[in-house]
């Protein structure tokens, strides 16, 4: 009998401790899946509040030439410009293309300017700036 009691104990302990591992496994990947969760949702607030400051730049451009107090030609150029030297997270930089598409203003490839994209594809294949 006294054998039969430890077996029961010990299969006891072994599903107590079973149930503890996999909550704490349940735990740990929901409290994952929210972390990526909130670090994807920053991440696409900041690359948000990062294009409406471009985009602010542009406008400031755009009301000066509608203003009359800049012609056309050297408002686009000044926004180009202004564009190219901001910078974000110390690395990373806007470029400027059209719909055609050509590169009006790449800040760290100025060889790139006024070059037509379509043909520039990823290393699989995709074209870039036309898909």
């Amino acid at each position: 009998m006294h054998n039969a009691s430890t077996m029961t104990l010990r299969r006891r302990l072994c599903w107590v401790a079973a149930i503890t591992l996999c909550s704490f496994i349940a735990v740990s990947a929901v409290l994952l899946s929210h972390f990526h969760s909130t670090m994807l949702d920053d991440r696409k607030n900041k690359i948000r509040n990062l294009a409406e400051v471009a985009q602010g730049v542009v406008s400031h451009y755009e009301e000066l030439s509608r203003n009359g107090k800049m012609d056309t030609p050297a408002a686009q150029q000044a926004a180009l410009l202004a564009l190219k030297s901001m910078r974000y997270d110390s690395k990373e930089y806007f470029w400027v293309n059209d719909q055609s598409p050509k590169m009006l203003m790449h800040a760290t490839k100025p060889e790139l300017d006024g070059k037509d994209l379509t043909n520039s594809k990823d290393p699989n294949g995709k074209a870039l700036f036309v898909e």
